[in-house]
């Protein structure tokens, strides 16, 4: 419920800022009718134009860019009534521009909003693929396709099967039947925000170029802004509280393992700390064990030890043996000793035996072996 609270929040502000900016759309047909759920009287920033109140037909053009394009339909429009072209998709090297005129009594009646959107444009959009509908209200009818393109019914085209021959549209397939002022509107409020960039762009209000600044509602204009502004930094705020709290809840839920696993973390750096302590202790100690094996082979071979040193890592051995030389030998030819060699010359002893000070490093058996096994 409480994670439901924030959404149901943002929910309401994001409908109130809809409903507020919906002031400023009015829809011009028979009568005019704010698509705000508000009663007020708003100055219009969109005009939704009515079917009757325009006329439609359709033009292909070269696949020009786009700029290129509103120069030729600026020069093709230059002394026309009031007229809104909407560029359609490029189709292989076409493009098809459909235009809107408007009727100029209407037109210059209207009050000067920022965009005129024709009534079937947005309509259009409701429509899936290959369906059309008969729309009629206000004591007005006509047909409408997908897309947007439309036509008013009247005369030979009052019949269904042979508007939809007309249109290219299967004349079996029956049309959506859309009536009354209350169902459009809704269709509208829907239609309105998915309306592209491109198409709010082609539906700028065609005032003349002579106008001034004097004709714009800057006090709509600015108080839009603002509300926008406002409505953003608001929802941007919810956005975020509502993020914090998710986070904060799912925290307070990993609490207890956040603890063990901190509790752990702390065990394992104490065990790396002694273990460090460890491996610097073993790597600076003397092997002794070899160091004791080499006085063991002297002592095998009758000799007896009267000194032993250890100087910058290498050990002297000094003492008597009946031969000293088997002595070395027997060193040297030992996995672990190294650099075996006198570090004095043999003398003689009064009792026939041999006194002798020789020398030896300790080497690593397992890199002998590598070598050895290479």
């Amino acid at each position: 419920m409480k994670r439901n609270r924030p959404r149901a929040a943002l929910e309401r502000i994001v409908q109130g800022v809809v409903d507020r900016l919906l002031r400023y759309v009015t829809w011009h047909a028979a009568e005019n009718r704010s698509l705000s759920r508000q009663a007020g009287d708003y100055y219009p920033l969109v005009m939704i134009l009515g079917r009757e109140h325009y006329s439609e037909r359709s033009k292909s053009y070269p696949a020009l860019r786009r700029r290129d394009l509103e120069k030729v339909l600026h020069e093709e429009l230059a002394g026309e009534p009031p007229t809104l072209a909407l560029p359609g998709r490029i189709s292989g090297d076409r493009r098809v521009v459909t235009f809107f005129r408007l009727d100029r009594d209407v037109f210059e009646s209207l009050p000067r909003s920022l965009f005129i959107v024709p009534e079937s444009v947005l309509l259009g959009g409701q429509l899936a693929a290959e369906s059309w509908a008969d729309v009629q209200r206000q004591g007005y009818r006509y047909f409408l396709f997908r897309g947007g393109p439309s036509q008013p019914a009247g005369g030979a085209l009052e019949q269904r099967d042979l508007v939809a021959m007309a249109a290219g549209v299967d004349p079996d397939r029956a049309p959506e039947e859309w009536s009354g002022s209350d169902e459009l509107l809704g269709r509208l409020r829907r239609a309105l925000p998915s309306l592209s960039a491109s198409t709010w762009w082609s539906c700028r209000n065609p005032l003349p170029r002579g106008i001034g600044t004097a004709g714009i509602a800057w006090k709509p204009i600015g108080l839009t802004a603002g509300l926008m502004l406002f409505a953003y930094l608001t929802l941007s705020s919810v956005y975020l509280q509502a993020l914090l709290s998710q986070r904060d809840g799912a925290l307070m839920a990993l609490g207890p393992d956040i603890q063990q696993g901190l509790v752990a973390d702390n065990e394992a750096r104490a065990y790396e700390a002694r273990r460090d302590a460890l491996i610097e202790l073993w790597s600076g100690r003397s092997d002794t064990q070899r160091l004791w094996q080499g006085v063991s082979l002297a002592l095998q071979n009758r000799a007896s030890v009267s000194r032993l040193d250890l100087r910058d890592g290498r050990i002297s051995l000094r003492g008597e043996a009946p031969d000293a030389t088997e002595i070395l030998t027997v060193l040297a030819s030992t996995p672990g000793f190294g650099d075996v060699s006198f570090d004095a010359p043999v003398r003689s002893a009064r009792n026939g035996r041999q006194n002798f000070a020789l020398s030896f490093d300790l080497s690593d058996v397992r890199a002998g072996s590598e070598k050895s096994d290479e």
